[in-house]
């Protein structure tokens, strides 16, 4: 997928610049001129490749195990590391998960009734909860196209994905008949070209619709460190994140029970930056509430599950006041602020590996009690 023959000439795709995208969308000109991305030639076949071709490859025909990284992603060496293959191995799991996430609204056009229709035509019944594979009622935060401002759009109701930055996958279990079924209906719908599907979404559904959720073995970053991009020069990989503040709200329903006491913090000149950084490290954190005591200049941050709004959260003090008490009982002055924070994941840059397994897995458990 580097090359193209044109006449006699061999010719590298990337020097085309070649786009594959609908020209008739409203916007069309803006993606024409930025070019981004997910709209390249090469990227789009590089997705089909990842979740169909290569996994039927002569190449991997004699193996059983394939570690796949992004060329741009390291994984880095330390004294008492794992090998991941052979944990894999030992354990009886199918694929090996480095981290979560959930897809732009503009690439899962299609993808949920694709997999519903298929589920239902195929008799599937999905191996992993429906809560699991839904990520309905969560939002990304994306630039506006015509304007600088920020928006918030939901996403799709299936558009979990499983990043493929890092991955290890049993090809026993992708190369069995139910999988390659579903990845060659996935190639023939054409979806890799019409509406962008990548490759950490579709790999998220061939795993869940198939595998149990006990045969998927989580690697933290703890356990494997590494990192994905290119060390902040560029801006299409990883991650950045942003946090809304609004004040007079508490949602002690959502919180995780994690509670980071007596920061120091002298608003409105800083940020907590010790709660924005564990937050930060917690895929499954959506933000935290927090509460300022003025004469003492500390911050009490209570880290939340979910996204903090006037309809799942409360604001009368009283009830906000006896909540943080519940938690932290000795407290000595009346606060100052009590307030709540959203964060909100923005731009794709370079990001060091920050997926927490036991957070993931408290997530899940959150979900499916609610």
């Amino acid at each position: 997928f580097q090359h193209v023959r044109i006449g006699d000439a061999n010719v590298r795709l990337e020097d085309l610049d070649l786009l594959w995208m609908d020209i008739t969308r409203n916007d069309s000109a803006i993606i024409r001129k930025a070019k981004p991305r997910r709209f390249k030639t090469g990227y789009r076949h590089m997705c089909r490749f990842q979740t169909s071709r290569f996994l039927e490859s002569e190449a991997f025909a004699q193996y059983r195990y394939l570690l796949h990284m992004d060329s741009d992603a390291a994984l880095t060496c330390k004294e008492d590391g794992i090998d991941p293959i052979k944990e894999m191995r030992s354990q009886g799991t199918v694929y090996g998960l480095f981290e979560v996430g959930v897809e732009d609204p503009a690439f899962t056009d299609g993808w949920t009734n694709f997999v519903e229709e298929y589920a239902l035509l195929h008799e599937v019944v999905p191996q992993v909860d429906e809560h699991m594979m839904s990520t309905e009622g969560r939002f990304v935060t994306k630039e506006n196209p015509e304007g600088d401002q920020l928006i918030e759009v939901p996403v799709h109701k299936f558009a979990a994905t499983w990043g493929t930055g890092w991955e290890v996958l049993d090809l026993a279990f992708f190369t069995s008949e139910n999988v390659l079924e579903f990845s060659h209906k996935v190639e023939r719908s054409l979806g890799h070209y019409r509406f962008n599907w990548g490759d950490h979404l579709i790999r998220a559904y061939q795993v869940m619709l198939f595998a149990p959720v006990s045969q998927v073995r989580c690697f933290d970053y703890e356990e494997i460190p590494g990192y994905h991009g290119c060390n902040g020069i560029d801006t299409e990989f990883g991650s950045q994140d942003i946090y809304q503040l609004i004040e007079g709200l508490a949602c002690p329903g959502e919180w995780t029970g994690d509670v980071l006491p007596n920061i120091p913090w002298q608003p409105p000149q800083s940020a907590p930056r010790p709660c924005l950084e564990l937050c930060n490290q917690v895929d499954a954190c959506a933000g935290f509430d927090m509460m300022y005591l003025a004469s003492e200049g500390i911050v009490n941050c209570a880290f939340r599950f979910g996204r903090a709004s006037q309809e799942t959260c409360i604001d009368a003090e009283e009830e906000m006041l006896a909540a943080w008490l519940a938690v932290l009982p000795d407290l000595s002055e009346h606060p100052a602020l009590m307030a709540a924070t959203n964060k909100f994941r923005l731009i794709e840059r370079t990001l060091e590996r920050t997926f927490s397994c036991q957070a993931w897995q408290q997530g899940l458990q959150h979900q499916s009690s609610k």
